[in-house]
């Protein structure tokens, strides 16, 4: 009987069809104030439902101000909660083997000692209506008493369940005001006992023939008014997901691009792994930087995939190796498409939640940083909840992703022990991935570099051409113009951006034009070198303008000059190379520097050339002094 679960006073009585039950008691003449009853606290309570002969714990936390209650019930070894969201008008029902339904307080009837609306209204029931305690439930006074060694007041009243044919009495017993309780309140609740009369019925509810007496003792162990110190108890805790949870706040989406490093901890392993990552959906690239663990090896594997021609590369740079190979359809990048090519995944695929549902589940703390989850729970039992930083006025514009925690409970709990389930096994463990150093902007193309893999014996072309344009912004955006420039020749040349190698830029300020040289690697698998430089030649003549974007909305457009387009040798392109970084104003000046230098040492040539050959007259036989200089 589920009902049982989340109305925890009346958890069992509310499932059962009722009897009328006497109740008279006489009007009182005098007696102490009425205590009371806070707006905020928290208790724990045993409940000893006699006629059942069992015993349930309550830890039970309340709040009007933010209209909110949680109902933790452990009941014959098992933990159920009860959360209870009136902002929403749901309520949220956790099981002991971790599943959660939702209920619609809209459709909950009101019961008693219960948290449901009050008076048709969006809000909890004031804690007046919560305990069924005050003036308007005409409480009399009984007398002074002593429970569990604590002196106390007690009252008692009439209640009836509305719906229900029945009365029942409701004796309660609030500490004395001169006695010192643990949480420093007076006159705090100690005790309440209910008594009544219900028909018999069945394990399903089905009213059998026959009545009994019914007997609820709840003692509150501990009551503490005030604020809930834990605002998370008003949360569904984290790796679990609820059904029929309304959707309330939208998740953000991933960018196309993006460059973070992460940290992946399991509790049962030891060390963390790291990674780092540059994820391209545009350009068709990623590439992963595979650490070890921290502190045992500072080696580091780079894997980058270029899903423009389906290549994986995978470097290690500290021993000057590469491996070369087809991209694995298993990748967590990549899928095959319809016509059986393989293809880039957007990075929500990749997290696997395009085409799912994620709820809101509020805000946590990860990290020590605010932030906003959503979380989902697969078919296959996986439960991932994403965690973007919660916006401030400095990242109104930006979702930063913070934080990734991964739970597998494909395992069903429902057919474990209660010892399985308070102790899972490696296989239900929890993940939690860190992401920081998170941008969501393109990385430049210098991150992608593969010249490692193409060996010297590889066929090359070095290629020179002329760019027209504001070329200001280039040294000091370098990378902003490099990447643009690359993927645009790419485009230009129908290959992949990563077969160039040894991009150089020799500006000219004054003439608005840059002189690039690069190295186009040949690769067996593709078009020739050949046909690679007749494309350029041709998509030049027909495309020569590209845009470059640089931040702040800055603009850039610039044109390819067609008839600059030449191929170099290699000693040309090494001289091109030493002369990187140069402008041509500062070239000339060279230029002429190195004219006026070959004058001057041509003539000290002469000089030299003059004196060795036309010798003074000297009478000396010395042979070992070829000439004498007279003094005049």
């Amino acid at each position: 009987m589920k009902c049982m679960i989340y109305q925890w006073i009346i958890l069992i009585i509310n499932c059962i069809p009722v009897l009328s039950y006497t109740c008279d008691l006489p009007i009182s003449t005098s007696s102490p104030k009425l205590p009371t009853l806070p707006e905020q606290y928290e208790a724990h309570i045993e409940a000893n439902i006699k006629q059942k002969g069992k015993t349930i714990e309550v830890t039970e936390y309340y709040d009007y101000q933010t209209n909110q209650a949680t109902v933790k019930l452990f009941t014959n070894g098992l933990l159920y909660t009860s959360i209870t969201n009136f902002n929403d008008m749901e309520r949220y029902n956790i099981h002991p083997d971790g599943s959660c339904d939702t209920s619609d307080l809209t459709t909950v009837s009101r019961s008693l000692f219960g948290f449901v609306v009050g008076n048709s209204s969006k809000h909890i029931d004031t804690v007046t209506d919560v305990f069924k305690f005050g003036q308007q439930f005409q409480e009399y006074y009984i007398g002074k008493d002593e429970i569990r060694g604590i002196p106390v007041n007690h009252w008692k009243s009439c209640q009836r369940w509305e719906g229900k044919d029945t009365n029942f009495t409701l004796d309660y017993y609030f500490s004395q005001s001169d006695y010192r309780t643990a949480s420093g309140s007076k006159e705090i609740p100690i005790r309440a006992v209910l008594n009544g009369i219900a028909r018999n019925v069945d394990s399903t509810g089905n009213p059998q023939l026959g009545t009994h007496n019914f007997s609820h003792v709840y003692d509150f162990m501990f009551f503490r008014p005030g604020s809930i110190q834990d605002k998370d108890i008003f949360k569904v805790p984290r790796g679990i997901v609820c059904k029929g949870r309304k959707p309330t706040v939208k998740m953000p989406i991933l960018p196309n691009q993006f460059s973070l490093s992460l940290e992946m901890d399991t509790p049962y392993i030891d060390k963390p792994s790291t990674q780092t990552i540059y994820f391209d959906y545009e350009y068709k690239l990623i590439r992963t930087d595979h650490g070890d663990k921290l502190g045992e090896s500072s080696d580091i594997l780079t894997w980058i995939e270029d899903y423009n021609t389906g290549v994986e590369y995978i470097l290690d740079k500290s021993n000057g190796n590469c491996t070369v190979r087809k991209i694995d359809s298993k990748s967590f990048g990549s899928y095959i498409t319809d016509n059986g090519n393989i293809n880039i995944r957007h990075a929500e695929d990749i997290l696997k939640y395009n085409n799912r549902t994620y709820i809101y589940q509020g805000e946590r703390i990860w990290r020590g940083l605010k932030a906003d989850a959503w979380a989902n729970q697969s078919s296959d039992g996986i439960i991932q909840e994403i965690l973007f930083l919660k916006n401030t006025p400095s990242t109104a514009n930006e979702s930063i992703l913070i934080g990734l925690y991964i739970k597998n409970i494909s395992t069903h709990p429902s057919k474990q022990s209660t010892q399985q389930i308070n102790n899972p096994s490696k296989e239900d463990s929890e993940k939690f991935v860190h992401f920081y150093n998170y941008k969501s902007s393109h990385s430049s193309l210098h991150v992608f570099d593969i010249s490692l893999c193409y060996k010297e014996d590889t066929q090359k072309m070095n290629v020179q051409l002329s760019i027209k344009g504001q070329t200001e912004n280039i040294n000091s955006l370098n990378s902003y113009f490099y990447t643009k420039t690359i993927r645009y020749i790419a485009q230009l040349c129908q290959i992949s951006p990563l077969q160039f190698t040894h991009f150089k830029t020799v500006p000219d300020n004054d003439n608005e034009t840059v002189v690039v040289s690069l190295t186009i690697w040949d690769k067996s698998d593709d078009v020739g070198l050949q046909e690679i430089y007749n494309n350029l030649l041709t998509n030049t003549e027909k495309q020569p303008n590209y845009t470059v974007n640089y931040p702040q909305n800055i603009q850039q457009t610039l044109t390819i000059e067609a008839k600059s387009i030449m191929m170099l040798n290699d000693e040309d392109n090494k001289t091109q190379s030493a002369l990187s970084g140069y402008s041509t104003g500062v070239l000339a000046g060279i230029s002429v520097a190195m004219l006026i230098c070959g004058v001057i040492i041509g003539l000290l040539t002469m000089c030299f050339v003059h004196r060795r050959f036309y010798l003074p007259t000297t009478t000396s036989t010395d042979s070992t002094v070829p000439y004498t200089r007279n003094k005049d």
